[in-house]
């Protein structure tokens, strides 16, 4: 009879103590949320940063200034002619910017997308759209971090900054 009611008083303990447990405490985030707003205009740094022509990454600042799609022409250079003068033509096509954010990084993005059947590259495959994305991560000071670019190869790199400018012949 004693160990039955010490099992009972026990057991009675136990039940008192698993109802008063307490909800377990959250863990804070080692992240920092990003601020809703940047405290600069990350599509202008960029933009500024890369007004150099003939730099690879020149097209992002005939990309709208804020994020939208619109309606563009991507320029196509062809070598000078003999008279001096340049075959270029545009291709109709849609820009986009779009900006992202994660814990750490604003992330910026400049897409083109124009229809293959105006314009493709030797070795480019496939048919309908065909794209180009310049894309650049951004601290939250408004540091440029990395920079890259990707996608089918754009139509204004046709006349590449790397080929040495052709001079008419007399």
């Amino acid at each position: 009879m004693h160990r039955f009611i010490g099992v009972l008083i026990i057991s009675s303990i136990l039940m008192g103590c698993a109802s008063t447990a307490s909800a377990p405490t959250p863990i804070p985030s080692v992240r920092p949320a990003p601020p809703a707003t940047p405290t600069f205009d990350p599509i202008a740094r960029i933009q500024a940063a890369f007004t150099t022509p003939g730099n690879e990454y020149a097209p992002v600042t005939g990309f709208p200034a804020q994020p939208q799609t619109v309606a563009c022409a991507l320029p196509m250079y062809t070598p000078l002619q003999p008279d001096g003068t340049s075959g270029g033509t545009t291709i109709p096509a849609s820009c986009t910017t779009s900006v992202q954010a994660d814990a750490d990084h604003w992330i910026v993005r400049f897409t083109e997308t124009w229809d293959s059947g105006i314009f493709r590259s030797v070795g480019d495959t496939g048919r309908g759209s065909f794209q180009h994305t310049w894309e650049f991560t951004l601290d939250h000071q408004g540091t440029i971090q990395t920079r890259r670019h990707f996608g089918q190869f754009p139509p204004q790199y046709v006349h590449s900054p790397f080929d040495p400018p052709q001079t008419p012949r007399p």
